[in-house]
């Protein structure tokens, strides 16, 4: 409904041609009071959806929804640390595509002390506690005996390249730090929210792992003090922007969890349940940016069909339809007035556009 309001578009009917039966409640639109009960909705909706029956393909059997079937949707990166938190007090799994909330993780903290402790800027107390910091499990001896190791890793002039791989560093401190997957796994196999953490830890140990070997495809032969000073600025004021949106770390399988991305992300992808939080104004559609821009600069006017470069409305509004069609069943819109931010307490035109659709219904 939402994307038919656009004028610039091709003259063409947007239609389901999937084998999902529609029903009363598949998609809902809510607008809640606060974004404290926003974010509770979307972490009771995804733990009462978990079983919920879904049919793959026309020919395959039914099962059961489960965590990586559910998808949050971002315009921006800003608004994924409060819907985390929400996530992480109900106890349920989450990975946040790309790089931007990684190093917020427990176990990527204690990964990246490796190297600050190589770089003279912690001690080996301070390491030694970030990494048991990660898991009870984690032996306290083995990680010192892992220190140990490291003390004779730290970086000299006269070294050879060869004689200081990060990346060897990294998988041999976390072998001798006893530090494997069967390591997370509690006495039942799973923790109490019915989901194995050890897929979780490792995906974003793996990460972290695929950083650094992009960092050393470049800087491999670079002398070993320099190496590990570029090595830590890249993760300080780089390695974020380094990564497109587009950045989906498809070289490792997808642990069962909940994944939070921005909308530019999901492009390509379908999920069984899809929510798109935040639909306020100024968010979505997003602000444009005060100040000046690169068209105070060039004139616009000399390019053909520029101002389809500016930006507009129908741009986030196809960005809109983005979002909305990455889901194969369940779509679960809902905003709430943002407290402390004028920006956003207003409902979004998109909003508006939503509630005139036969289709959706409110919970609330």
């Amino acid at each position: 409904k939402s994307i038919s309001n656009n004028i610039k578009r091709l003259p063409k009917g947007m239609n389901a041609t999937g084998h999902q039966s529609f029903e009363v409640g598949d998609i809902l639109y809510n607008q809640y009071d606060s974004t404290d009960e926003e974010y509770r909705f979307i972490a009771d909706t995804v733990a009462s959806i978990r079983g919920t029956s879904f049919l793959d393909k026309e020919e395959s059997e039914t099962r059961g929804l489960d965590y990586s079937d559910c998808a949050i949707l971002l315009r921006r990166w800003r608004e994924a640390e409060p819907i985390t938190a929400a996530l992480e007090a109900a106890s349920i799994p989450f990975i946040v595509k790309g790089v931007n909330n990684l190093f917020q993780t427990d176990e990527i903290q204690a990964a990246k002390a490796i190297f600050l402790f190589l770089d003279e800027q912690i001690d080996e107390h301070v390491l030694l506690d970030l990494w048991l910091e990660v898991d009870n499990n984690i032996s306290k001896g083995n990680v010192e005996e892992a220190i140990l190791w490291l003390k004779s890793k730290f970086p000299r002039d006269n070294r050879y390249y060869e004689q200081f791989i990060i990346q060897q560093i990294y998988m041999k401190f976390l072998d001798i730090a006893g530090v494997r997957e069967e390591l997370f796994l509690d006495e039942n196999g799973q923790n109490a929210s019915g989901y194995g953490r050890e897929e979780i830890v490792f995906y974003n140990l793996g990460m972290f792992s695929q950083i650094i070997h992009d960092f050393e495809t470049i800087y491999f032969k670079t002398e070993s003090p320099y190496k590990l000073t570029t090595f830590l600025n890249f993760l300080r004021y780089s390695a974020d922007g380094y990564y497109p949106e587009g950045w989906l770390n498809n070289t490792y399988k997808t642990p069962n969890a909940v994944q939070v991305m921005t909308i530019h992300q999901s492009k390509g992808l379908e999920f069984p349940v899809i929510f798109i939080p935040g639909l306020n104004r100024n968010y979505l559609p997003m602000k444009r940016p005060g100040g000046k821009q690169v068209w105070h600069h060039i004139d616009i006017n000399m390019i053909e069909d520029g101002e389809r470069y500016r930006g507009d409305i129908e741009d986030e509004r196809r960005l809109m339809y983005v979002a909305i069609s990455r889901s194969q069943k369940f779509l679960f819109i809902s905003r709430a007035p943002v407290d402390g931010n004028r920006q956003l307490q207003v409902e979004s035109v998109f909003g508006t556009e939503v509630r005139q659709s036969e289709f959706y219904t409110q919970s609330k």
